[in-house]
């Protein structure tokens, strides 16, 4: 009896290190989003990596005030991609073949003159 209450812990265990050591990783391969709101909550675009063999990077203006989204991927302080979208329908998309194990921060802005949050952020690992 005791060695199969030993056996089962073990299991139980191991399950729990298992999902402990996947749930504390950071964001890793998968698609990330940045949405770039005004003060009002109204949204002025998007800006989305979508991960597949040749990274796209799409940044789309959502709102017709007459000023456009621009979305800048960085690696540490440098800019390695920049997409402008605004004043036409549909989105604006690049590529850009990031690196697997490297920090990248994507940043979308508005690009209008009134009181609104200039830009968002948002990092992540390929």
């Amino acid at each position: 009896m005791p060695i199969r209450i030993a056996k089962r812990a073990i299991v139980v265990l191991a399950a729990m290190t298992a999902l402990l050591i996947f749930a504390t990783g950071q964001a890793q391969a998968a698609n990330t989003f940045l949405i770039l709101n005004d003060i009002d909550g109204n949204q002025l675009g998007t800006m989305t990596h979508i991960d597949v063999e040749t990274d796209q990077f799409k940044v789309c203006d959502t709102n017709s005030d007459g000023a456009s989204v621009t979305g800048r991927l960085y690696n540490n302080t440098f800019v390695i991609l920049k997409v402008t979208d605004g004043g036409d329908a549909g989105c604006n998309t690049e590529t850009f073949n990031v690196k697997v194990g490297e920090f990248y921060t994507m940043q979308l802005c508005w690009n209008g003159t009134d009181f609104r949050p200039p830009c968002k952020s948002e990092g992540f690992i390929e």
